[in-house]
């Protein structure tokens, strides 16, 4: 590990000498970073443009009532995030897109 940055290490793990899979987090792992997050509500598939070179790292939640949000029917591609919906009735979604890792 460098010597700057940031650990937190799990209970009864002392920070200086813990191994990293001792750790809850360091600045030094490898972890997702997100470019955008949205939300929509739609009456039918919708596309919305990711604007990135390459299919990025995607998820989104749905929710019918607007207050119980599930894991959604979407899909990516190397142009578009696709939010799909289940019925003919208004749903709305919250979105993440992430860069791939590393980038």
């Amino acid at each position: 590990m460098a010597d700057y940055g940031m650990k937190v290490s799990k209970d009864g793990f002392d920070i200086a000498t813990a191994a990293d899979k001792n750790l809850v987090f360091s600045s030094e792992f490898n972890e997702l970073k997100r470019k955008t997050t949205g939300t929509a509500t739609i009456t039918a598939t919708t596309t919305v443009a990711h604007g990135l070179a390459y299919t990025p790292i995607f998820f989104g939640l749905y929710s019918h009532d607007g207050t119980r949000f599930k894991m959604g029917y979407g899909g990516v591609d190397a142009t578009n995030v696709v939010l799909d919906i289940s019925s003919g009735t208004g749903v709305d979604w919250r979105y993440y897109i992430f860069y791939h890792t590393g980038v």
